[in-house]
């Protein structure tokens, strides 16, 4: 899977290997995309990637977030020339 955090820093657009896409989104708040570990597999603990939304819990008492599913995976050359807020800034692999 390829995590990349969109351009605007509200959301994270997720290529699973299938090319099925997802875009996870916080609509206040900046979101990242950080190394992690996961811990609950059966072959042990493995390097994996985290969702981190960052936000001043003392201002904003709640987070609005989605997590939908998009059209299949764009094409890499046509993402590059992209200029709408959800070119992905970088690729991380899980």
């Amino acid at each position: 899977m390829k995590a990349s955090r969109l351009s605007d820093g509200r959301g994270v657009m997720l290529v699973l290997p299938t090319r099925d896409v997802w875009t996870f989104e916080a609509r206040d708040d900046k979101v990242e995309v950080e190394d992690s570990v996961f811990l609950a597999g059966n072959d042990g603990p493995r390097r994996t990637a985290q969702i981190v939304i960052r936000q001043d819990s003392r201002h904003a008492p709640s987070v609005r977030w989605s997590f939908a599913r998009s059209a299949t995976a764009p094409a890499p050359a046509v993402t590059a020339r992209r200029g709408t807020r959800r070119e992905p800034e970088s690729l991380q692999k899980e």
